[in-house]
């Protein structure tokens, strides 16, 4: 999704002005069908995107848990703070 605008339907003019500048100035012939099936596309692409957003994000958060935890439990001296971050963990 690079390169297109965060707003719906963006690809469609995306996919216009590329197909106009690769070809010459005539509009595709096909594309009221791209039309008629870019609410889905658009939405599976949203999905697409949450999907992996939502994976790093789970990835950091157990990578910076650990990495809390680990530092923690190898201070001598834990204070009330780090106890507490401790046993959320």
């Amino acid at each position: 999704s690079m390169g297109a605008a965060p707003v719906p339907s963006a690809s469609l003019v995306l996919i216009l002005t590329s197909y106009q500048t690769t070809f010459g100035g005539e509009n595709p012939e096909g594309f009221a069908f791209l039309v008629a099936i870019d609410w889905l596309v658009d939405r599976l692409a949203t999905m697409f995107n949450i999907g992996g957003d939502l994976a790093v994000s789970a990835i950091v958060a157990n990578k910076v848990k650990k990495d809390m935890a680990e530092k923690l439990e190898g201070s001598e001296a834990n204070t009330e703070e780090e106890s507490v971050i401790l046993s959320g963990i």
